[in-house]
């Protein structure tokens, strides 16, 4: 299966401008025969290049922050967002819905997606919101709402990592979208389109080894196309 990933775009004094993607990435999605094709920074430019590859799946990858002059906040370090970044992940999302390519987010992916549903974000978590969890660097649990999820799980609580400043509180969420995970401090963990074939989580699949129950579950239903992802044409 020929999957599309966006990167990082990073500024290097030395280099510019460098695309770069976690190797993990790649050693996760390949035990689930996925081949990863890594996408440019090249914004709308991103639409032509995709046309000449024919991906079955498209993903959102984690690292860096949205910028918030995208959901009506205010760029205070503009250092650490890229507007190359930004355009290409948002012209991938167009390209996902005009043709029906599934699409999973992850972290980043995830507040993407929802800012792109005109959802909004919290820029750092720990200013804004009154609460015990660590987002950055630490584990903690989720509650899992979807009852198909629960019973495979035998559980609705499960322990996730957490590496994100920016998160979505539950009036933040884009209207489009469907929670169906939730931190104990309410933040929302993992998001679905009801009429699109998206999905999106915030942790890190590929920095656990090996994958969790329930990562797995997820991405084996990313690649045949069931549960949020089944074919919408």
């Amino acid at each position: 299966m020929l999957v599309a990933i966006s990167q990082r775009n990073l500024y290097l004094k030395k280099y510019g401008s460098v695309d770069m993607l976690e190797t993990a990435y790649v050693r996760l999605f390949s035990g689930f025969g996925i081949d990863l094709v890594q996408m440019p920074n090249i914004g709308k430019d991103i639409k032509r290049y995709i046309q000449q590859i024919s991906v079955e799946g498209i993903i959102l990858s984690g690292g860096g922050d949205v910028d918030p002059s995208l959901y009506g906040g205010d760029s205070t370090n503009p250092g650490d967002y890229s507007l190359d970044r930004d355009e290409t992940e948002k012209s991938l999302l167009e390209t996902a819905l005009v043709k029906d390519i599934p699409v999973l987010g992850i972290c980043r992916g995830m507040q993407v997606i929802n800012v792109y549903f005109n959802g909004k974000l919290l820029q750092d978590m720990k200013a804004e919101i009154n609460n015990k969890i660590d987002h950055v660097g630490k584990k903690h649990k989720v509650t899992v709402s979807m009852e198909s999820i629960v019973d495979a799980l035998g559980t609705n609580t499960v322990e996730v990592n957490s590496y994100h400043n920016q998160g979505i509180a539950k009036a933040q969420l884009s209207e489009d979208l469907v929670s169906f995970a939730n931190a104990q401090d309410q933040t929302i963990e993992a998001v679905y389109h009801p009429g699109r074939s998206i999905a999106a989580v915030m942790w890190h699949p590929e920095r656990s080894n090996p994958p969790t129950f329930l990562d797995k579950l997820l991405i084996k239903s990313f690649v045949v196309r069931e549960a949020f992802w089944r074919k919408r044409k």
